[in-house]
């Protein structure tokens, strides 16, 4: 986790695809709340950038459901590989484009997507950088979109639920850098990057501390 990009992709190409299959339900439950109220992004094309896609495990399950989504899924290079796989199983590879690079680094048009995904990747970050992060994927959300955050959230500065507890020590034992942030750190910098109408959404199938939180970048 603490190592140079290319160190991370190497390790990320493995790891991505055996955590996509941990989460098609919760994945495929997102999209369907997406599709629905409030969000309503069930209809017409839609542009969606899933920044550290990983397995592209979201995205993918918004393509799925939307046939006329367009996803642009943004990982380092060995890491996309798998992705590419994953979309032409889906039956979706026509639909998604895949930007190699850092997703601090590569160039992102401003509020082009209606919906932008960080998917599980805010605790590889130290709080700076994570934040930064957050920042970058608002300002690519277009005027009355949608950012979604899928995380592991905590209550505050001491956990006092056991398995969010447990997975910040197995942070703590594995990276100087990362670590879990807390719910409230969260709804801060989506405030202050300008997305309002935080909400939760719940993830029946995905593993019970994960939280989804979605913002609005008002119209």
């Amino acid at each position: 986790m603490d190592g140079t990009l290319e160190e991370r992709g190497r390790h990320y190409a493995q790891v991505a695809q055996g955590l996509g299959h941990m989460y098609p339900g919760a994945a495929a439950e997102l999209a369907e709340a997406l599709e629905g109220e409030p969000y309503g992004m069930g209809d017409g094309a839609r542009s969606v950038l899933d920044l550290g896609a990983g397995s592209g495990v979201w995205s993918l399950a918004v393509a799925t459901r939307m046939p006329k989504a367009q996803v642009t899924a943004v990982d380092l290079p060995p890491v996309l590989e798998g992705l590419r796989h994953n979309a032409a199983e889906a039956g979706v590879e026509n639909r998604v484009t895949t930007l190699e690079g850092s997703y601090f680094d590569v160039e992102l048009p401003p509020a082009a997507h209606d919906l932008v995904i960080l998917g599980n990747i805010l605790h590889l970050e130290t709080a700076g950088d994570a934040e930064r992060l957050v920042h970058r994927a608002a300002a690519a959300v277009k005027p009355g979109g949608t950012l979604a955050v899928i995380d592991i959230l905590g209550s505050g500065p001491y956990e006092t639920n056991p398995v969010r507890a447990q997975y910040a020590l197995f942070l703590a034992a594995r990276t100087s850098s990362g670590a879990m942030y807390s719910r409230a750190e969260v709804t801060d910098w989506l405030t202050e990057a300008g997305l309002t109408g935080m909400r939760t959404v719940e993830l029946p199938s995905g593993p019970p501390h994960f939280t989804c939180l979605t913002a609005v970048r008002p119209s």
